[in-house]
């Protein structure tokens, strides 16, 4: 009897023993793990205070831009590839007599001279073809009120976000 008392008073010991290693291994392996998280929790916020400045930053270049766009005594058109308009800075009202309004959704050929429009087109098409393309026209557009002003346009197609084209037309009054 004593030597199973014995006996059963060492294998409890062990046991204990192991336990415990696996008590201070598990420990061990919990601490490393915090640690981890927390550096992992601390990068993320960096890299959310990152894109929030970022963010911040972009907005304000947005604003800036916008700005000048908005003030500026040139045309700033946007189109899409079919050449309907998307957007018409302020200036098309003091400069055209139409109301930004009027124009969204019509296409710029139809305010183009009959006989501009087959240039424009081939300009248009130029600058879609290409990404990034670039060319430069002198057009007569048609002011609300019936008459022709000539324009100097520089026209620059460019990529969305949705991968859509765009052509940007910034267009001086060159009729004087």
């Amino acid at each position: 009897l004593n030597e199973a008392l014995r006996s059963e008073i060492i294998q409890r010991n062990r046991t204990e023993e192991e336990l415990s290693r696996n008590r201070d291994q598990l420990e061990a392996l919990v601490q490393k793990r915090t640690a981890e998280g927390s550096l992992a929790s601390t990068r993320l916020l960096e890299e959310m205070a990152a894109r929030d400045v970022s963010e911040g930053l972009r907005r304000q270049g947005e604003a800036y831009f916008r700005t000048l766009i908005e003030n500026s005594s040139d045309l700033v058109t946007v189109l899409d590839s079919a050449g309907n308009i998307l957007f018409e800075n302020p200036a098309i009202e003091k400069l055209l007599g139409y109301r930004r309004e009027e124009l969204i959704g019509m296409n710029v050929f139809a305010y183009l001279h009959p006989d501009d429009r087959p240039a424009a087109q081939d300009a248009l098409g130029k600058i879609i073809a290409v990404p990034g393309g670039i060319a430069s026209i002198e057009v007569r557009v048609q002011h609300k009120n019936g008459s022709w002003r000539i324009f100097d346009a520089i026209g620059k197609s460019i990529i969305d976000e949705s991968r859509t084209v765009r052509l940007v037309i910034n267009s001086r009054d060159n009729t004087d």
